[in-house]
């Protein structure tokens, strides 16, 4: 049987393996050394960066929910130019950095892009809300995702990643916008909303809900956004094992992202890739290109 060949290309990112460290659960990579293996790591997707430092939401922060975790971190961050400054600490050999950007203005989000070209490609946020608009998330309207994202193309050549937030309607919409405006790829999903109550004073949060919970929602936005595009996927919300994985690649995804089973098991890179592997080999398969959106619906 011929090797394995787990490679994926993502604009003009090569990585070596598809799985993907997405942004927030796992800092800068350096929270994690001495404990992930790298060497299964495709590429590290930073915690989410802002041109000034942001102190984020007071507590509670974080809620464990019954599948899943509810978070309202609020995109705390030392801003850019500290983020700058650990560069060479985030550094791992042979995988790809990510800058995951957020900002309230396009402007913000151009100087952020710029002051980026030490990052290997950059991760549009437009969970987060465009203040001159009224406050809508950007990625809401297919318009404001697209002119995002075509104002950004024009000040960098890096690779160009948009994530995609699903409290939308519009999903398509805002993927084809993105393409349109120069988007190298897309990564979904983002958080879903939710919201948590303390049952003794009646106060409650807004957040972000990850987690296994998400995972049949965020497959199928996958597939609704690989029909409609062509540029790559990263697919990611709730992959906790190698099935997982296996599925978003079924889906359409050209790699995967792992977030909120980071925060349980920091040793799941290596556990899922070895899975996916065995997969493959199983069915004499030589690589995801050979699943990559192979699935058949049967209803």
């Amino acid at each position: 049987m011929s090797l394995i060949d787990l490679s994926v290309k993502i604009g003009e990112l090569e990585l070596k393996t598809p799985i993907v460290l997405a942004s927030g659960t796992c800092g800068y990579g350096i929270e994690l050394k001495g404990i992930t293996d790298f060497s299964a790591v495709g590429a590290i997707t930073i915690k989410g960066v802002s041109l000034t430092p942001k102190e984020g939401n007071p507590p509670p922060r974080i809620f464990e929910t019954p599948c899943g975790v509810l978070n309202r971190i609020g995109l705390e961050n030392p801003g850019i130019e500290k983020v700058l400054e650990l560069m060479p600490e985030m550094r791992k050999p042979g995988v790809p950095l990510i800058a995951n950007l957020h900002a309230e203005t396009v402007d913000d989000f151009k100087k952020l892009a710029a002051l980026c070209m030490d990052f290997d490609a950059i991760e549009l946020n437009l969970s987060c809300p465009n203040v001159k608009e009224g406050g809508i998330v950007w990625g809401k309207d297919p318009s404001l995702a697209g002119r995002v994202t075509g104002e950004v193309r024009k000040v960098t050549k890096k690779t160009l990643i948009v994530k995609l937030t699903p409290n939308t309607d519009r999903l398509e919409d805002v993927a084809l916008a993105c393409e349109e405006a120069g988007a190298d790829a897309l990564s979904l999903v983002n958080t879903y909303q939710g919201m948590e109550i303390d049952l003794d004073t009646w106060e409650a949060w807004r957040g972000g809900l990850s987690g296994p919970a998400i995972r049949p929602l965020a497959l199928f936005a996958v597939r609704r956004v690989y029909e409609k595009v062509k540029i790559p996927l990263i697919g990611m919300g709730g992959i906790k094992d190698e099935n997982d994985a296996i599925k978003f690649f079924l889906a359409g995804a050209s790699a995967i992202g792992l977030g909120s089973i980071m925060l349980r098991d920091p040793e799941a890179p290596r556990r899922v890739l070895s899975g996916i592997i065995k997969y493959l080999k199983e069915r004499n398969l030589h690589g995801i290109k050979d699943i990559k959106g192979r699935l058949r619906w049967k209803d």
